[in-house]
């Protein structure tokens, strides 16, 4: 058994964000192995935004606290947290000692638009030989020119490197011309059952309700919204909107509910990376819509999902029609049998790096 501490986001309000870091701590469990999860610091720019935003948007924060209350009993139950904090005024190098090993990921760690400490999130100061990422993600396409000197001495740093996406494949290659391991996402680790084990019915939607889910990350434009209103109203189907501060009900949802909604959904019209693969996981039918929303047109952050649909050959489920009966149709046959040997070689790497 080893000692293992995973770098990633934490105490996030984010759904993919919080069941990857479930996942990945689960997978790692049931190896064997103790493991903890250290969330560096935010910067202090981002934190000074952050208390600006409280005084003068009270009632949107007060929603938000709400939010983050449930999340954070999602987290007190389901991940175990170190009492070791990294960041702009906290020395890594103290922890180096802690662990036997240092896993960064998943998800959109290596973001630099997120706000945190990125020497923490690269593990940077901590000793090589015991740091590796496990399905990292740059969540955008090109590292910006003024990141690309620091990016590169980040990424030296790193034992051995995994990431999520075709993208990041190549801006590591072309960084530091290492060798580059794509792995699945942690979420896609674990199957339904699991889920399902997970999952909790909201208390205010009854047994019989029938519903889409709309879960974009970007504003829809009004042309967009009338069509899915006219589309619920002529399916009889109610809507609810996982990602919206105007739904107060929904918005407040917590990770379990997240994956019940997902489960149980008619159809999800989404822009979001682990709506899509919690849809896929779940075997609910779904639409992404990456190119006939404006406002994701020629989006930086689009690569994930297209190496994700690409890689399950599911790319019909790109911008369904909501008058194709496709809407209400899903067989993921062929996608769960790629996932399978997918899912060996990433646990397989998992395993290597441990046990070397």
């Amino acid at each position: 058994m080893k000692k293992i501490a995973i770098i990633t986001f934490g105490h996030v309000t984010n759904y993919g964000n919080r069941l990857q870091n479930f996942a990945l701590q689960k997978v790692l469990n049931d190896m064997g192995h103790s493991v903890e999860t250290i969330s560096p610091d935010l910067s202090p720019a981002r934190k000074i935004r952050k208390i600006i935003s409280r005084i003068i948007y009270p009632k949107r924060n007060s929603l938000y606290d709400k939010r983050e209350i449930n999340f954070n009993k999602f987290d007190d139950e389901y991940v175990n947290y170190s009492k070791e904090k990294i960041g702009y005024f906290t020395p890594i190098k103290k922890i180096a000692n802690k662990y036997d090993a240092f896993i960064l990921g998943s998800d959109q760690i290596w973001n630099p638009t997120y706000g945190y400490n990125m020497k923490s999130m690269f593990g940077f100061g901590l000793p090589k030989n015991k740091l590796f990422s496990y399905s990292a993600s740059f969540g955008i396409s090109d590292i910006p020119q003024k990141y690309i000197n620091n990016y590169t001495k980040y990424l030296d740093n790193i034992n051995v490197i995994s990431v999520r996406e075709n993208r990041a494949i190549d801006i590591v290659k072309k960084l530091t011309g290492k060798d580059v391991v794509k792995t699945l996402d942690p979420t896609l680790l674990l199957d339904s059952a699991e889920y399902e084990k997970l999952s909790l019915k909201p208390n205010k939607l009854s047994d019989d309700e029938k519903y889409i889910i709309t879960y974009f990350l970007r504003d829809i434009p009004s042309e967009i919204s009338n069509k899915i209103d006219n589309f619920s109203k002529d399916n009889k189907l109610k809507v609810i909107n996982l990602c919206q501060r105007s739904e107060t009900d929904s918005y407040i949802y917590e990770p379990r509910e997240f994956v019940y909604l997902i489960k149980n959904a008619k159809t999800v019209l989404t822009d979001s990376f682990h709506s899509c693969v919690f849809s896929i996981i779940l075997g609910t039918p779904f639409s992404l819509y990456d190119s006939k929303f404006e406002s994701v047109k020629n989006n930086n952050s689009l690569s994930r999902l297209d190496s994700l649909l690409n890689d399950l050959k599911l790319n019909d489920r790109k911008n369904i029609d909501l008058d194709d009966k496709k809407i209400f149709e899903s067989d993921y046959t062929a996608s769960y049998e790629i996932i399978k040997k997918q899912k060996q070689k990433s646990i397989m790497f998992l395993e290597n790096i441990l046990n070397n």
